[in-house]
């Protein structure tokens, strides 16, 4: 079976205009100029290309907002894309992009009323099939005629942006409107963050978010805002820090996001990371940005104060994660 969840938490803005991609290119860290290739084929609504994963550093390499691009239209004069984006820090991201523009040939624009952003999953992530051409077609965003395989994970299903106030696409095995925080607690099981609150904005390195291996940053494309420390860091092979999801130990004191995470060692404690988002409704799960060498560490000592109490919490290793990260040292 299907679930279908509207992504309330997040927003659409369109890219369009003779220099989208060249700014694009400039500004964040996938390379643009495969969604040129991605979109040769087209249809009445448009280019079919496959969504992009992408994220928006500072100049100093910080990671400040994610985003999925969606090709609608996409040649060597012009483009127009549509990107879903963090829904409460849309204002932010837009003050960012204008700032770059400069003289650049690129309107954005934000058209959240037109579009809502749209999750399929559970039935792909657990190796079952979904009808890419469920529904009528006619459903969907000029460009974006299908559901779209999530670009980051193969298991956290589809993924799409439909007009605003029309049910997307769908087979009759899937179950209609399933919560936000059914597909948010299904994908953080996994290890993967999303917006700005859980993949700290300003403060966490793109490394450290995981971005690498998930599709979003391209070693090989050449300067883009924040590329030095990017790349100083990939190529110097060492990230001591990694996004990972986490449990409190049951019937645990309530712990929130930006609670700090502490390891003791012969009777001293050290910082060794901080929760970025947590779910109480049944066992606390969430995410935490923690030292790898102690969170993969089974004997260590892990916990968060809250209400005057220690709390212990657990790390995993996601499934996904290639062998060597956290053998980096």
């Amino acid at each position: 079976m299907g679930f279908l969840s509207r992504l309330t938490g997040r927003s659409v803005i369109r890219f369009s205009g003779p220099g989208t991609m060249k700014f694009l290119q400039g500004t964040m860290t996938n390379d643009a100029m495969l969604l040129q290739r991605d979109s040769s084929e087209t249809t009445s609504h448009g280019a079919r290309g496959q969504p992009m994963y992408s994220a928006f550093l500072s100049p100093q390499g910080r990671f400040l907002f994610d985003a999925f691009l969606y090709p609608q239209t996409v040649s060597a004069d012009s483009a127009t894309l549509l990107a879903d984006v963090d829904a409460a820090h849309i204002s932010e991201l837009m003050s960012h992009l204008k700032k770059y523009r400069l003289r650049s040939k690129v309107d954005i624009s934000d058209v959240s009323e037109e579009h809502w952003v749209w999750a399929r999953f559970d039935a792909a992530a657990r190796g079952g099939e979904l009808d890419q051409h469920a529904g009528d077609e006619s459903h969907a965003a000029p460009g974006i005629a299908r559901w779209a395989s999530d670009p980051r994970l193969a298991a956290l299903g589809y993924r799409g942006v439909f007009p605003a106030e029309q049910p997307p696409p769908s087979s009759s095995s899937d179950k209609l409107l399933a919560s936000e925080t059914e597909f948010t607690t299904w994908r953080q099981q996994h290890g993967v963050a999303e917006g700005c609150t859980e993949m700290p904005s300003g403060e966490a390195l793109p490394l450290e978010c995981n971005l690498a291996g998930l599709n979003a940053i391209s070693f090989t494309k050449g300067c883009y805002l924040g590329q030095e420390l990017t790349a100083r860091t990939h190529f110097r092979g060492v990230i001591r820090k990694r996004i990972m999801p986490v449990t409190l130990e049951d019937a645990a004191p309530w712990v929130d996001a930006g609670a700090e995470l502490l390891h003791r060692t012969a009777g001293r404690e050290k910082k060794v990371g901080r929760v970025s988002m947590m779910h109480h409704d049944g066992p606390g799960r969430g995410l935490a940005l923690l030292r790898l060498k102690e969170a993969l560490d089974p004997s260590a000592d892990i916990f968060a104060k809250a209400e005057d109490a220690e709390v212990r919490v657990q790390a995993t290793r996601p499934g996904w994660w290639p062998r060597e990260w956290g053998a980096e040292e």
